[in-house]
């Protein structure tokens, strides 16, 4: 059996933390609070707080609370990169195919949920979809989530479960800047949505001018 990398090994407890809290989330919690280090250790103790002082029951309410329940802060991709609109059907639909023909089946959840996809990304680290993935979704989309544009002042101070949450999304964009990222081909493209004009937009723009045709 390979050994396993350290991105991959974060990269899975991340996805398991922004996953439904099962037993072992407080362990889980404390292996990734351990696997990092410096700035993103030192945000993530704020989130280790909030695991710390609840119990699953709670953490387990909380989680429906903030991610089921309230759509400023859904795990989902492709409704930041889209909208609720046509396209982020499209791009579900694309996002599922590529997974297949990479070996990757999905069970429950869909496809541009955060989970999922930092769990293939760990599974496949150096591919080209994954390096598509991390820089022009999950990068683009975590800038969005985590109130970008919000005044410092103006966020909460209070160690909730909300705040937690976003100091996690908050660590895990940092620890996807900070790593070394492979060049991807960029190729010009039209009638986008996403700002960044990406391998993904290639996606999304080849399958809708396929269907006007």
């Amino acid at each position: 059996m390979m050994p396993i990398s350290k991105k991959t090994h974060v990269l899975n407890l991340f996805a398991d933390l922004l996953s439904y809290p099962r037993e072992d989330y407080k362990q889980i919690a404390e292996q990734c609070y351990t696997s990092v280090t410096g700035q993103i250790k030192s945000k993530l103790s704020m989130f280790m707080e909030y695991v710390q002082e609840h119990s699953l029951d709670e953490l387990q309410m909380n989680y429906t609370s903030i991610f089921e329940l309230n759509f400023h802060i859904a795990p989902y991709v492709g409704y930041y990169l889209f909208g609720e609109s046509y396209l982020r059907s499209m791009f579900l639909v694309e996002l599922s195919s590529r997974f297949k023909k990479n070996g990757y089946y999905i069970d429950k959840e869909l496809p541009d949920h955060l989970a999922v996809i930092l769990k293939f990304i760990a599974l496949n680290p150096t591919s080209q979809l994954s390096e598509e993935l991390t820089e022009s979704a999950l990068i683009p989309a975590l800038r969005r989530i985590i109130w970008s544009q919000t005044k410092l002042e103006d966020r909460p101070t209070d160690v909730s479960a909300t705040l937690a949450y976003y100091i996690l999304l908050e660590c895990l964009l940092e620890y996807l800047i900070n790593k070394p990222q492979e060049k991807v081909l960029q190729l010009t493209v039209i009638d986008s949505e996403i700002e960044d004009k990406s391998g993904i937009d290639q996606w999304i723009t080849k399958k809708k001018n396929k269907e006007v045709k």
